[in-house]
């Protein structure tokens, strides 16, 4: 993803893995990121908000990097670059046309 800012978004795809991610990465390494679900995001959009800031050490990093890595595999994700499912778009377009519905029987 692109990111021009100290806010790095991590595509997951999925919430429960994405809460589930957060939840480990906090009981585990002691490490806070913020997992973003829907109705935030569209469904299949989920993902970790990690903010980097100057107050960051090198170690600080390298353990993030690590935490995340042991996390990640241990909810059977895949590693590389995200996957979006067509049945995620699918689902997307179900709903928006669903909400565009209620909005228009309610007007």
């Amino acid at each position: 993803m692109d990111c021009p800012s100290h806010i790095i978004p991590i595509h997951v795809g999925n919430a429960q893995k994405c809460t589930q991610i957060c939840t480990d990465l906090l009981n585990d390494h002691g490490i806070y990121i913020q997992a973003i679900n829907p109705p935030t995001v569209p469904h299949g959009q989920e993902m970790l908000r990690l903010v980097v800031t100057p107050h960051h050490t090198p170690d600080m990093m390298h353990h993030l990097v690590n935490s995340l890595l042991a996390v990640w595999q241990k909810s059977g994700l895949p590693l590389g670059a995200p996957q979006v499912l067509e049945t995620d778009i699918l689902e997307d377009r179900r709903e928006q046309l669903k909400q565009k519905l209620i909005v228009g029987v309610s007007a």
